[in-house]
């Protein structure tokens, strides 16, 4: 088993397109994966090294968004 963390709560930007709001919820995802993975560290008791956090995404287009260089930063110029 692993920890699940569940909320529901509005949303605190305005998105201009269904990619954009997909990908400000993947980095919310994201943020909330990591707290639970330090809280965890943090317990004694909690068996080490912890397995890494996956998380998924069937949007197409936030995925070639995530991925793709001039985005992220990483292009080489």
């Amino acid at each position: 088993g692993g920890a699940i963390s569940w909320a529901s709560k509005n949303q605190t930007c305005i998105t201009s397109s269904a990619m954009e709001s997909k990908f400000v919820s993947l980095a919310a995802a994201g943020k909330e994966a990591e707290w639970l993975k330090n809280l965890l560290l943090e317990i004694p008791l909690w068996v080490k090294p912890m397995a890494p956090i996956f998380l998924r995404c069937d949007s197409a287009s936030t995925l070639a968004k995530a991925y793709s260089q001039m985005y992220n930063g990483s292009l080489d110029t």
